[in-house]
């Protein structure tokens, strides 16, 4: 303890004194963040605008990849670029290895798929009649391009500084975005296939109306066709394989087989409309038909008994009476018995509701 008190004493001593080895160090960062921020800034502002107001051949493969680099640990980032840096690697005769251009390209590469997918899906928020308003009064694609970034821009500054997500929801109604920043309140209905994009930061707390049946199987994750054709087959391609942290590989080979079909659905749908939807909901009731018994038993004990309950104690007021008076108490949980569980929408903690007194 004593070791750790007089290295902290000692660092402070060394910021109060503005140490050039402090100064230097600090200067470093800055350069660093501000040179890779800056480029990815650059480019991922263009390219972003190119996805979100255009379709194009490899679109969807392009998105693919930002999606994943989205996803990328930074410690899987800085070991690709140390590979190439590494003298024997593909670029080692830049000699950057161990250098501030090293350090720039990893976070390049952090930064830049987060700018290119929320930049994308800031414009696509923009009323799409804006920009054929735009072309129709005489403006180049260019030049609409960049009134619409500036219509989006609080949006697009908010992907450089903090980022932010949204939901993508595809009904019978059609396809939607929906910006999600801090304090963004939504909610759809059961049945609405979602997907939902944390650009990193933000923290998103789901309630689920319908007694948790999500994740006792409810949700149908929206693979692609070949996935869907019974529920062993279904199963197959969806159940984790493995105990703990060993799960994660299984985990994200499931969510990347819902992105394809998520796109294969929403591509279907701008050619065919709703008509697009029905074989996914055909296939999504033969899955879930054996599992009907026991959401009826879920329901019947949770949120239909609760219903009922409120419902007695409202006829017992009518009468003049409130026994459930009588019986208020707190109720407390000891804590989760299960932490970072794999769940449909992330990480799960999980708590035994049987446990409760």
């Amino acid at each position: 303890m004593e070791l750790i008190l007089q290295g902290i004493a000692g660092a402070i001593a060394k910021l109060a004194s503005l140490d050039p080895d402090v100064i230097d160090a600090a200067v470093a960062s800055l350069v660093v963040s501000g040179s890779a921020t800056a480029l990815a800034v650059v480019t991922g502002v263009p390219l972003g605008a190119l996805i979100g107001l255009t379709r194009f051949r490899g679109r969807r493969l392009l998105l693919s990849a930002v999606n994943t680099g989205m996803g990328l640990p930074p410690v899987v980032v800085g070991l690709f670029v140390v590979v190439f840096l590494w003298r024997s690697g593909g670029l080692g005769d830049l000699n950057w290895y161990c250098t501030r251009q090293g350090m720039v390209i990893a976070q390049y590469l952090l930064a830049a798929p987060s700018i290119v997918g929320l930049t994308a899906i800031a414009l696509q928020t923009v009323d799409p009649l804006l920009r054929t308003q735009l072309l129709s009064l005489g403006a180049s694609r260019w030049q609409a391009a960049w009134l619409l970034v500036r219509e989006s821009r609080l949006l697009v500054l908010g992907a450089v500084i903090a980022g932010f997500g949204a939901v993508q929801t595809l009904n019978p109604k059609g396809y939607t975005e929906t910006p999600l920043q801090a304090g963004s309140v939504v909610w759809f209905d059961p049945g609405t296939i979602h997907r939902l994009v944390n650009g990193g930061g933000l923290k998103i707390l789901t309630l689920m109306s319908n007694s948790g049946l999500p994740e006792a199987g409810d949700a149908v994750l929206t693979l692609p066709p070949e996935h869907l054709t019974d529920r062993d087959t279904y199963l197959k391609a969806t159940t984790l394989t493995g105990e703990g942290e060993a799960r994660t590989p299984s985990a994200m080979a499931r969510r990347n087989l819902a992105l394809e079909g998520f796109a294969v659905l929403r591509d279907a749908y701008e050619m065919h409309g709703s008509s697009a939807l029905d074989d996914f909901y055909a296939a999504a009731i033969r899955i879930v038909q054996p599992q009907l018994a026991d959401w009826r038993r879920r329901w019947e004990q949770g949120a239909r008994r609760r219903a009922d309950e409120t419902g007695a104690a409202l006829d017992a007021l009518e009468a003049g009476t409130a026994p459930h008076l009588q019986t208020a108490e707190l109720h407390q949980l000891a804590g989760p018995t299960e932490f970072g569980r794999h769940g449909m929408c992330g990480r799960l903690d999980t708590y035994d509701l049987n446990r409760h007194p």
